[in-house]
Parts: C-alpha cells; structure tokens; sequence
C-alpha cells in the first residue's frame, strides 16, 4: 500500500548503502551489438510498469530504462533515419543528445544531453505518478504528483542513485489548465538492477494530509534482467 514516509531523511543515511561510481567500461562487443540492432531498426528503451498500490490492480507506467545498450541502439537508429554513419567510435564520443532533442521527452533530452551515451550506468527515467488511481482521473493534469527520489532496496538496504537529474513534465487538462510536475533521472550501476531487488519511487505534491511523501514499489523480475540488455 502508499507508504507514508515521514521519518525518511532522518533515517536515509543509517539504512542506505552509498553508490559506488562505476569504473568498468562497456564492452565494444556490446556496443557493436547495439549498433547493428539500431541499423535493424531494432533495440530501445524498456518500460517499468507494475500495479499500483494499494488496488493492485491499475497498471501504470513507473519509468523507462536506458541501459548503455539501449541508448547506443537509439542512437544508431535515429543516425540511420537521417543517412548518417554510426560506428563504434561514435557510440564512445557521442552524448545522450545523439537519441533526440524533442518531442514528449524532450525535458528529458535536455536534462541528459551531454552525458556519454556508452557510459557504463543504466538510466531510471522515473515518470510523475498518478495519485488518484481509476479511469477516469488516471493522467488528468490535477492527479498528478511529482518524483522526489529513486532507491534501489536490496537485502534490506537502499541503494542510492549515482547521480540524479530532474525534468519537468506539463501536464494539461480538458480545460485547458496547465500543471507543471516534476520527473526525475537516476543513474545506477547496472550491478544493482538484479531480479529480487526492489525499484522504490517516491513522489511529493499530494494534497491529502499526511501525505506529503508516498512510495510506490516494484520489484524487478527475472523477465526484467533477461530482457533489459
């Protein structure tokens, strides 16, 4: 259920295991790979969707991961939509900036630009949450709350991010109404992304009393380590 988390930052430091910025590199085979499934027309991002508590039964979409191999099959592909070459030393070169500038993640564009796009970190684009889960107010611009924080929990400990980055996300409603929301980027060490750990999303902006902080969890599977290359 939404956990409420007033005593979090008082306790963050004690249970929370520090990230250890990542020194290997990516392989060149996997960026090879990488590339040719991006001249395929294949390879991308991956989504993070689950049921949400407390119903457990709306599924909503939590985030998007960018592992070093989706963002090099993303650039690869976009390169070959506009006739350009892609090889390997662009793939070590090149920045985030290489996937695209626009359309609806364009904040997120913005926000990743200049990191490396074979940086040896998997990307947790987490999106703003819903708060009020049914049909007819999922996504409406006045439901929506913003991420606070991204932890990884495994064996009882909160890994945090490596690095973080916000974005803004407009959101506006039939009216006409706009509401600017918050989403967040969090780099983990791919090490940490392992089935039976625990992605942890913490959101701020309700409005209900005593829930100014509320978490959402879902665990990943073992679907999601075969699949999340």
């Amino acid at each position: 259920m939404l956990t409420q988390l007033v005593i979090w930052c008082l306790v963050a430091v004690s249970l929370s295991a520090q990230p250890q910025v990542a020194t290997s590199l990516v392989s060149d085979q996997l960026l090879n790979e990488a590339i040719t499934a991006g001249q395929a027309g294949e390879g991308g991002a991956y989504l993070i969707d689950g049921l949400a508590e407390p119903d457990n039964l709306t599924v909503v979409k939590f985030g998007i991961v960018y592992t070093p191999y989706a963002r090099v099959a993303t650039a690869s592909r976009e390169a070959k939509k506009m006739y350009r070459p892609f090889s390997l030393d662009d793939a070590k070169k090149q920045t985030f900036s290489a996937i695209g500038t626009g359309g609806a993640m364009a904040t997120v564009f913005e926000a990743l630009k200049d990191r490396p796009l074979a940086e040896p970190l998997t990307y947790i684009v987490a999106l703003p949450f819903s708060r009020v889960l049914n049909a007819t107010t999922m996504g409406d611009a006045a439901s929506m709350i913003s991420v606070k924080h991204v932890v990884i929990l495994s064996g009882g400990q909160a890994i945090q991010p490596v690095w973080i980055k916000p974005y803004q996300v407009v959101f506006q409603n039939a009216m006409g109404a706009k509401i600017e929301k918050e989403g967040l980027v969090a780099a983990f060490n791919p090490g940490d992304i392992v089935p039976g750990n625990q992605f942890v999303f913490i959101y701020v902006g309700s409005t209900a009393p005593g829930l100014d902080l509320t978490e959402q969890r879902r665990r990943i599977l073992k679907k999601d380590g075969e699949s999340w290359k």
